[in-house]
């Protein structure tokens, strides 16, 4: 996923809980930022790695967390900066993903929210078999050329004629949209 944030107070991004509102009894397989901006992939109960820089510096970061027999990987901006062999089954028998908040009472170096006080894009979770390093390397690189982009401005989306039941064009008018390549 794509995160951007100035916070003080940390915040879980992204993982799996064992409730779809509220503060879950049980959590698994996420990343959460700490007060100081350095991130976390915890699993299990409690086992964690954790970034030695920090990330909070409101520019746009890609944080990629990978779990296999090998044992847990955090990579941001492509590059791996955690590691450890550990692993553990999941440890929630009905999950639901989660982006921007859970409780993170009782995992190490909690950060003093829940809540993510930032922007979240492009959050992706899977179960099943870790990305290569050089895949998370590729995506960040594909990626990090839209860092500083803005959203767009939409002001109006307007049909144009001859639309019919097959489908047709609109004519979309805003702010900040890249033109099509012809």
């Amino acid at each position: 996923l794509w995160f951007k944030t100035s916070t003080a107070t940390g915040g879980r991004l992204i993982g799996v809980s064992s409730a779809t509102t509220g503060a879950s009894g049980s959590r698994d397989r996420h990343i959460y930022m700490r007060n100081t901006g350095q991130l976390l992939f915890g699993i299990g109960a409690n086992i964690t790695i954790q970034s030695p820089k920090s990330y909070n510096d409101n520019d746009w970061h890609f944080a990629v967390a990978t779990l296999s027999g090998a044992g847990m990987r955090l990579y941001v901006d492509g590059v791996l900066v955690a590691s450890s062999a550990s692993t553990a089954a999941l440890s929630i028998p009905t999950a639901y993903v989660r982006v921007g908040y859970d409780s993170l009472a009782g995992w190490a170096s909690a950060p003093s929210s829940s809540f993510f006080n930032g922007q979240i894009a492009e959050p992706f979770f899977s179960l099943s078999a870790a990305w290569a390093e050089a895949r998370i390397t590729d995506l960040y690189e594909m990626g990090k050329f839209c860092r500083t982009f803005e959203a767009p401005t939409l002001t109006s989306i307007a049909p144009r004629q001859g639309i019919g039941a097959g489908g047709g064009v609109v004519t979309v008018t805003g702010a900040g949209f890249m033109a099509p390549m012809e």
